[in-house]
C-alpha cells in the first residue's frame, strides 16, 4: 500500500475519528531561542524603527500620529515597545513546516504593562492561534480560529505577567490543545479544540495593539523564550468521496484522503458546487449526519448523502401610528443549520415621527415570537397612539456601545464617560417641570442622571446601598427657560468625570402632570402654567365659553388649553374632584373664548377694556355663577380666570347662573344656559310661561334646555 507522510492526531478532530493504525514518528526542532544554548542575538532583532524590518523578521504597523516602534533585545528576550497611539503593530517571522504535521510550541511570553483603553491588549500569535492579554479590560484570553476563551477575568493576572505557553496544533485534522499558566496567579487554562481554522502555514508574531485613541504610551511585550518543535508521521491512507445528493441529483462533491480506519462523518448543511446549484444551500434529511470507516479501497469510501433545501417562510409586520397610513415591513424567514424554523419580532415602547412620540398600545411584551412551517406568512401588527406628553425616548441598545434588544427587558448601558457633556444626548428642552423615567436592570449601586452640560444632575435615578431594587424609577425637575445641551449620563461626585456606567432597559423624559382641583360645589377657573392635555381626562373636564345675545352664555368641552389661557374646570361627577392633568409641548388657543386667563395675582377692575365688564366665579345665595366684579376691584389668585362679556351681552340679572343642562343632544351637544336678559321668556312643555325655572325641562327663546 502507499506510504505518505502526514501529521499524527493528538486530538479528536470534529469530524475524523482516528482508528488505529502504524505510526512512525520523526520529530524536528524548527526553531528555537531563549533557552539553553540558543540565547537572543542582535541577528534575530536589532533596534529598529515602525517601517524598518529586523533580520529575518517582518513588521506591519498601522497608527494616527508619529510613530516610535521599536524592537531589541533586553536581557536574552525580544522586547517590542510602542509609543503610539492608536495603533497596531506586528513583528512576525515566518517559520517553514511540513504540511500535515504536528507542531508543538512552547513559550514564556510577557504581556506588559498593557493597561491602555477599551478593548486595548498585547499578544503572542502562531497562526490562527492567539493568546491575548487586555489590560483595562482585564482579560486573558486565547483565541482559536476567531473563537475566545477567557482564562483569567483579574487586571491582576494580565499586567507584566510571565505566562508559560504550550500549544500541540494538529494541521491535519485541524485540532488544537493547549495549557497556560499565568505566573502571576497560577491559574492555568483548559484545552480547546478547533476544526474549522486553516493552519496551512506558520507565521509566529507578537506585539501591542490599542483600538482607543485615547490608549495608553510607552507599552511594552517580551517574548522571553520559544520552541517549535514538528512531529511528522507515516501511516496508510485511503481516498474517500461524500456526494450530497437533492432527489438523487449529486449538487456537491468532497473528495479527500484520510489514514485507513478513521471515521468520516459527513457536513449537517453545505453550499451546492456542481453546476446549476452554485450558491445554494442545502440541510441533510437525516436527523444525525452520517458518516463511514475508510478502508484500502477508495471505491469503498463513497457516501451518498441526500439533502434537502431548507424551510422557508415571510413574516409581516404592520406598524401604524396613530391615523398615519400603515406601513408594512415583510421579512423573509429561513430554517437555520440546525433545523430550527422560528420567528421573532421585537418594537419600541414609543416611536418617534414628524415631532411627535408615539407609544405602542400593547406595552406589556413589545414582541411575539413562534415556529413557521414551510411555506408559512406569518402576519403581524403592532399599532401606537401619540403621546403628547413625551419629549424624549431612548432605548438603552439604541445607544452607541450597547447591546442589541428592545422594550421587553433585555438591557443596555450608558457607558462610563469622562466628561459630563458625553453619553445619551437628550438636546434641548423648553422651559417646564418635567419626570425622568427609567427602567433599571441592574442593581449596582449607581444611578442615571440627566444634566445640562458640566453641572450637576437636574436629576436622577437608580439604585443605591439603601436602594437596590430593580425596576421603573422616576424623579422631576424643572428646567425655568429653554434649555440646550442636557445629558444623559453616569454619576459621579467629580467636577468633570461621569466615569460610571449604568444598566438599563430605557429612559424617557415627559412633562410631569399637573394636578388639577375643583371644589365641592364642582367648579373651578384655570390659566394654566404649561399646555395641558385634558384627552383623556375623567374626573374633570375643561370648557371655553361664548356669550350671546340675550346674555346667553354657552360653555364648550375642550381638549386642550394653551398655557396662560382662562377656562372653566367642572367636575365630571358634580362634586369635588381632582386629576393630573399631562402637559404637552404645544397647544392652539381655543377660539371664540370668552375667558381671560390670569398667571399672576392682580386686584382685577370691573372693566379693563371700554365697553365690557368682568365677571369673576363665586357663589352667592347658593347659585354658583360669574358675578360682577366689585366696582373697587376683587383680588384674584394666580392660576385663576374670569369672563370677560361685552355689555350689550350682559344678562339682566348681572350675573351668570351654572345651572347647566345635560349633553343630551337637544342643545347639539354644548351645555347651554337660560337666557337671563330682560326680555326672555320661558315656558314649560305646556306652553306655560315660567317665571322662576326650576329643574326640569323647558323652552327658552325657541330651544329646549335642561335645568339640573
Amino acid at each position: 500500500m502507499k506510504k505518505i507522510t502526514f501529521l499524527k492526531s493528538l486530538l479528536v478532530a470534529a469530524c475524523v475519528m482516528v482508528g488505529s493504525s502504524a505510526w512512525a514518528d520523526s520529530t524536528t526542532t524548527l526553531w528555537e531561542k531563549g533557552t539553553t544554548g540558543n540565547d537572543w542575538t542582535d541577528s534575530d532583532a536589532a533596534k529598529y524603527h515602525a517601517e524598518t524590518a529586523p533580520n529575518g523578521w517582518t513588521t506591519t504597523s498601522t497608527y494616527t500620529g508619529a510613530p516610535t516602534v521599536n524592537v531589541s533585545i533586553v536581557d536574552n528576550a525580544l522586547n517590542v515597545k510602542s509609543n503610539i497611539r492608536n495603533h497596531a503593530f506586528t513583528a512576525s517571522k515566518a517559520i517553514a513546516t511540513t504540511t500535515n504535521s504536528t507542531l508543538t510550541i512552547d513559550a514564556v511570553w510577557n504581556s506588559g504593562n498593557n493597561t491602555g483603553g477599551a478593548g486595548d491588549y498585547s499578544y503572542i500569535k502562531f497562526g490562527d492561534v492567539e493568546v491575548r492579554a487586555y489590560g483595562q479590560d482585564k482579560n486573558t484570553v486565547v483565541v482559536i480560529g476567531g473563537v475566545s476563551t477567557t482564562i483569567s477575568t483579574n487586571q491582576n493576572d494580565v499586567r507584566n505577567c510571565d505566562m508559560t505557553i504550550h500549544f500541540e496544533i494538529n494541521r491535519m485534522s485541524k485540532a488544537v490543545s493547549y495549557d497556560i499558566t499565568l505566573a502571576t496567579s497560577g491559574k492555568k487554562s483548559g484545552n480547546g479544540t478547533v476544526s474549522t481554522s486553516d493552519f496551512s502555514g506558520v507565521t509566529m508574531g507578537f506585539d501591542y495593539t490599542t483600538t482607543d485613541p485615547k490608549g495608553k504610551t510607552d507599552r511594552a511585550c517580551t517574548l522571553k523564550s520559544i520552541k517549535i518543535d514538528e512531529t511528522v508521521t507515516t501511516a496508510d491512507l485511503a481516498g474517500y468521496t461524500i456526494n450530497y445528493q437533492l432527489s438523487g441529483t449529486t449538487v456537491k462533491t468532497v473528495s479527500a484522503t484520510n489514514e485507513v480506519n478513521a471515521v468520516i462523518t459527513a457536513e449537517t448543511a453545505i453550499d451546492g458546487t456542481e453546476e446549476g446549484y452554485v450558491g445554494n444551500h442545502y440541510l441533510i434529511t437525516a436527523s444525525e449526519a452520517p458518516s463511514m470507516t475508510l478502508v484500502a479501497s477508495a471505491a469503498s469510501n463513497v457516501l451518498n448523502v441526500p439533502v434537502r433545501a431548507p424551510y422557508t417562510a415571510t413574516l409581516k409586520v404592520t406598524t401604524t401610528l396613530g391615523t398615519n397610513d400603515p406601513v408594512l415591513v415583510s421579512t423573509p424567514l429561513t430554517e437555520t443549520d440546525a433545523k430550527v424554523c422560528t420567528w421573532s419580532y421585537a418594537y419600541p415602547m414609543y416611536v418617534l415621527n414628524g415631532g411627535s412620540y408615539y407609544k405602542a398600545d400593547n406595552t406589556s411584551t413589545f414582541g411575539e415570537s413562534g415556529v413557521f412551517t414551510d411555506g408559512q406568512v406569518v402576519e403581524k401588527s403592532v399599532t401606537y397612539s401619540i403621546d403628547k406628553s413625551i419629549v424624549f425616548f431612548q432605548e438603552a441598545e439604541a445607544s452607541a456601545g450597547t447591546n442589541y434588544t428592545y422594550s421587553n427587558g433585555g438591557t443596555g448601558y450608558v457607558a462610563a464617560q469622562n466628561k459630563r457633556d458625553r453619553g445619551i444626548s437628550v438636546g434641548t428642552l423648553p422651559a417646564g417641570t418635567y419626570s425622568i423615567i427609567a427602567k433599571i436592570t441592574a442593581a449596582n449601586k449607581r444611578s442615571l442622571g440627566i444634566r445640562q452640560s458640566t453641572n450637576d444632575f437636574l436629576a436622577s435615578v437608580g439604585t443605591s446601598t439603601d436602594d437596590m431594587t430593580t425596576g421603573v424609577k422616576s424623579a422631576n425637575f424643572t428646567l425655568n427657560e429653554e434649555t440646550s445641551s442636557l445629558f444623559i449620563n453616569g454619576a459621579n461626585s467629580g467636577t468633570e468625570k461621569t466615569n460610571q456606567s449604568e444598566d438599563f432597559d430605557y429612559v424617557l423624559i415627559k412633562y410631569a402632570p399637573v394636578p388639577v382641583s375643583v371644589t365641592a360645589d364642582g367648579y373651578a377657573t384655570l390659566c394654566p402654567e404649561y399646555n395641558l392635555d385634558f384627552t383623556s381626562a375623567t374626573a374633570i373636564e375643561a370648557c371655553k365659553a361664548s356669550v350671546t345675545t340675550g346674555g346667553v352664555i354657552t360653555l364648550t368641552k375642550v381638549n386642550t388649553v394653551k398655557a396662560g389661557e382662562g377656562v372653566l374646570l367642572r367636575s365630571v361627577s358634580g362634586g369635588a374632584a381632582n386629576e393630573d392633568i399631562p402637559v404637552i409641548a404645544s397647544a392652539d388657543a381655543n377660539a371664540d373664548n370668552a375667558f381671560v386667563g390670569i398667571p399672576a395675582k392682580i386686584q382685577l377692575a370691573q372693566s379693563t377694556e371700554a365697553g365690557y365688564t368682568n365677571y369673576i366665579l363665586s357663589k352667592k345665595s347658593d347659585v354658583m355663577g360669574f358675578y360682577k366684579v366689585n366696582a373697587a376691584g376683587s383680588w384674584c389668585k394666580a392660576g385663576s380666570a374670569y369672563l370677560k362679556v361685552a355689555d350689550d351681552l350682559a344678562p339682566a340679572r348681572g350675573f351668570f347662573a351654572l345651572d347647566e343642562e345635560e349633553t343630551t343632544g337637544i342643545c347639539d351637544k354644548r351645555i347651554v344656559k337660560i337666557d337671563e336678559s330682560a326680555n326672555a321668556t320661558v315656558f314649560d312643555l305646556q306652553g306655560r310661561r315660567v317665571a322662576q325655572p326650576r329643574k326640569g325641562l323647558y323652552i327658552n327663546n325657541g330651544r329646549k334646555v335642561v335645568i339640573k
